[in-house]
């Protein structure tokens, strides 16, 4: 049997397909029956901004963000473990930070009654990825930050 996959997997997958049902559609309508579907390129960005957030989510479980390796090559593992420990607390500090003023950024779309211009769609949906992909991050770099404090590698 397969290995498990995160939520993240799913979503990155999903966004994605739906990128290339989109483009291939696009291609479709423009060359064989000369009509240029408008709205493809904004859904295209939403779903890409979607899968950029998620994935980092997905990559902060995975502890495969680009980093600086020093603290591995020079500091003694019982520091080391300390270090590690803290920058996952501020990890998550931070992600919740961000999380939230996409909160409030999202409300107050809400609030104007925002839509986009090719769908129609409420700008607070887009505008809301950012607070409910970066609370996945936070939950993802608190596993992180658990599996540090046990001490395992996960």
């Amino acid at each position: 049997m397969g290995e498990r996959k995160e939520f993240e997997y799913y979503v990155i997958t999903g966004a994605m397909l739906l990128l290339v049902l989109m483009g291939v559609l696009q291609i479709l309508f423009r060359f064989v029956l000369n009509f240029s579907l408008s709205w493809t390129e904004e859904l295209s960005r939403y779903l890409f901004i979607l899968m950029v957030y998620t994935g980092a989510s997905l990559a902060l479980k995975r502890k495969k963000h680009v980093r600086v390796e020093l603290i591995d090559i020079y500091v003694k593992s019982k520091i080391k473990r300390y270090i590690f420990i803290f920058n996952d607390i501020v990890m998550i500090w931070l992600l919740l930070l961000v999380g939230y003023a996409g909160l409030k950024i999202s409300m107050t779309t809400y609030e104007m009654e925002q839509l986009s211009p090719a769908l129609g769609l409420p700008m607070y949906l887009v505008y809301g990825i950012i607070p409910l992909t970066f609370l996945f991050g936070a939950c993802r770099a608190f596993q992180v930050l658990i599996a540090e404090i046990k001490g395992g590698k996960e």
